[in-house]
């Protein structure tokens, strides 16, 4: 009797710490492939979206554009105002277009949960290097969808990118607080190109001045219509939140406590019960913008849902979702670079305080990003692009 008693407790002893000392769930594979193989993968994505007929120049000719107050694909922006790419249609500094119709490179994409649609972001470049044409499309592009309250996130390098212009051309400032945006107009004629008219007011109105780190800042700015400019869905001034991220050099992985904690702070200022688009742009639109988008559906799907479905959803995620937003906007995620820092540096992160037994506050604990990532095979570059009025 007795001895059956110690063996039933050995037994039981065994089963406890076995339970104990039972491994987590395994590591995804696609968190463990070294910075060789990624950069390989890498290579072999698909750049935009094949499947469109506009083969003539690059992928992004098939990109998603804005024009007249709405999205289409390039195809039908060609055919409802074709002209010729290599001579018709030039954005200069002074006017504007010869023969050609104003449109904006910004393009819908969804969410890890998106299914198309509107679109859970607005993925733009910014027109810093535009002329006063492109600024004005930029926010007619705002004005357009037709919020009351709207996130505007900025991750341009004002100091590092190669501008002709800067920030105070775009965004009011406690120094400089109203801008104004005219129509475009035809560089023959000097008249403003129908459907555009009269103009936007975009003014300062606050600014957030305890934010710790001197490359986070937030604004607070208002954008009017004047005098019948296009905006349709209503007239009530726009509230625009503005968060500018800087010094995130182009093409290259970013510090992951800035990352996460402008993360934290767009979330915060979404307004309750609001629905997307957040309207995201670096200079192109696709590279930093691609990157930023990435890093929060992941955080979103993970950290803040508690939940590690998205690790095993497929052999490797982030590259299926870096392939659906290149079916309608080529290039996002445009270096090896930020796609390794996406796997081992950011998704390794968000599953370490998922699976891995990290904090539950993503910004607790040290957690430090990749340093630039040693150059890998030659990527085509999607500042390559023939004369054209494509932005």
């Amino acid at each position: 009797m007795l001895t059956s008693y110690v063996f039933l407790a050995t037994l039981c002893l065994f089963h406890v710490q076995a339970m104990v000392v039972e491994p987590r769930s395994p590591k995804p594979a696609f968190l463990s492939l070294d910075e060789k193989r990624l950069r390989d993968d890498y290579g072999k994505l698909k750049k935009g979206n094949p499947d469109l007929p506009n083969k003539q120049f690059d992928d992004e000719y098939n990109d998603e554009l804005y024009w007249d107050g709405k999205f289409g694909t390039t195809a039908s922006f060609w055919r409802q105002y074709p002209f010729d790419v290599l001579k018709d249609g030039v954005d200069t500094a002074e006017n504007e277009y010869s023969d050609a119709h104003p449109h904006f490179s910004a393009s819908r994409l969804p969410g890890l949960g998106g299914t198309g649609g509107n679109g859970d972001y607005i993925a733009c470049r910014s027109p810093v290097k535009e002329g006063r044409s492109q600024k004005f499309m930029y926010w007619d592009m705002i004005w357009n969808l037709g919020k009351d309250d709207i996130i505007l996130v900025d991750l341009v390098n004002y100091h590092g990118d190669a501008l002709t212009e800067g920030q105070a051309d775009l965004i009011p400032s406690a120094t400089k607080k109203t801008l104004t945006f005219l129509p475009p107009t035809d560089r023959k004629t000097k008249k403003v190109i129908s459907p555009y008219s009269g103009q936007y007011v975009v003014q300062y109105q606050d600014i957030q001045k305890a934010w710790p780190d001197k490359d986070l800042e937030y604004r607070k700015v208002r954008l009017e219509q004047q005098s019948g400019a296009q905006g349709r869905p209503g007239s009530r001034p726009r509230n625009l939140h503005y968060f500018h991220l800087t010094g995130w050099k182009n093409r290259q992985p970013v510090d992951m406590e800035k990352l996460q904690f402008l993360i934290d702070q767009v979330d915060q200022k979404l307004p309750s019960g609001s629905k997307p688009p957040l309207v995201v742009n670096c200079l192109l639109g696709k590279g930093r913008t691609g990157t930023f988008i990435e890093a929060r559906e992941i955080y979103h799907a993970t950290v803040k849902a508690k939940n590690t479905k998205w690790f095993l959803s497929s052999a490797d995620p982030i590259a299926d979702y870096t392939l659906r937003l290149r079916q309608i906007r080529s290039f996002m995620l445009d270096s090896a670079s930020q796609f390794v820092f996406l796997h081992t540096g950011w998704a390794a992160r968000m599953w370490t305080q998922t699976a891995g037994g990290g904090p539950a506050n993503p910004q607790a604990g040290p957690a430090s990003s990749p340093g630039p990532a040693s150059p890998g095979p030659k990527q085509p570059s999607p500042d390559r692009r023939p004369s054209s009025p494509i932005p």
